[in-house]
């Protein structure tokens, strides 16, 4: 019976998702566009040795997607990377821009010279209604763009905020409301939530080339990820001069027509003239041909 007992044992310690070496969320959900940290626990005696996230409903014929090289150091392959944390005994992976084509079954693995510790993840990516923004504006030089990002209601409370996208994880609140209805003015952008209507408005002034990227709509979270929302701002160079050199144009125009006018108005008087003083010249050189 012991001898049972302990066969049974092994055989129930190699299946995977079995390992106790190894913990894991189980099932994540996640926001379409947005990124998605996942963090596997293990236990201490695995510090250094090499973690893995594999990607395959099979865990034996699964796919690594990436690894640490035993380090705590970030490492990234494509939209998705890794880190390990041996302080807290655990490793993040990170799926960033989540699609509807990265649902499915993934494993967190080390790597042993034996059988790879590991525990299964369930990624469920799932769209977002609760914030909504235009997703790309134009704006020309020296203008203004407003950018209305709508929320769900039981945001109404939260602070909401403007911040340019650095990466897709950066992206540092560059302004943001005080959770009431008062606008927030600075270097040259404002922003005003507004409860009834459940939506924010951020209003850029006084445009140049240099404002034109990737920016976010936010609510800030506490205890939890803030919920954003890419917007592509772009600021166009027009060759339509301004208003003081069209003034200035017009006002040329003027004087060059009015030129004009009086030279046509002068023009038979001097023609007139010239006849005058041909005829006079020649009839005095007859006259004293005369003579």
């Amino acid at each position: 019976m012991l001898l049972l007992h302990l066969t049974g044992s092994i055989c129930i310690s190699l299946l995977p998702g079995f390992t106790s070496a190894v913990k894991g969320p189980g099932t994540v959900h996640g926001f379409v566009g947005r990124s998605l940290p996942v963090m596997c626990h293990y236990d201490k005696s695995y510090q250094t040795y090499y973690k893995y996230w594999c990607k395959g409903y099979d865990w034996l014929s699964c796919t690594v997607v990436v690894k640490t090289r035993g380090l705590e150091a970030e490492v990234k392959a494509g939209r998705t990377s890794v880190k390990d944390n041996h302080t807290c005994s655990c490793f993040t992976v990170t799926l960033e821009d989540l699609r509807e084509e990265d649902a499915g079954v993934y494993w967190c693995g080390i790597e042993t010279s034996g059988s790879d510790p590991n525990t299964q993840v369930t990624i469920v990516p799932e769209s977002s209604s609760d914030l909504t923004d235009p997703k790309a504006v134009e704006a020309t030089v020296g203008s203004s763009v407003s950018v209305e990002c709508s929320y769900d209601q039981r945001y109404q409370q939260n602070i909401k905020y403007w911040c340019r996208r650095i990466s897709e994880r950066n992206c540092p609140p560059g302004i943001s409301t005080t959770g009431s209805e008062r606008p927030v003015i600075k270097n040259g952008v404002s922003i005003q939530d507004n409860h009834s209507l459940n939506h924010f408005t951020v209003t850029m002034d006084d445009l140049t080339t240099s404002h034109s990227g990737m920016y976010s709509c936010a609510v800030s979270q506490p205890g939890g990820l803030d919920l954003m929302t890419p917007v592509n701002v772009t600021v166009l160079v027009t060759d339509v001069p301004d208003s003081r050199d069209r003034g200035g144009f017009f006002q040329n125009y003027q004087i060059y027509v009015t030129f004009l006018v009086l030279i046509c108005m002068k023009m038979p008087i001097f023609l007139t003239m010239v006849l005058a003083i041909t005829w006079m010249h020649r009839r005095n050189r007859q006259h004293s041909d005369e003579l």
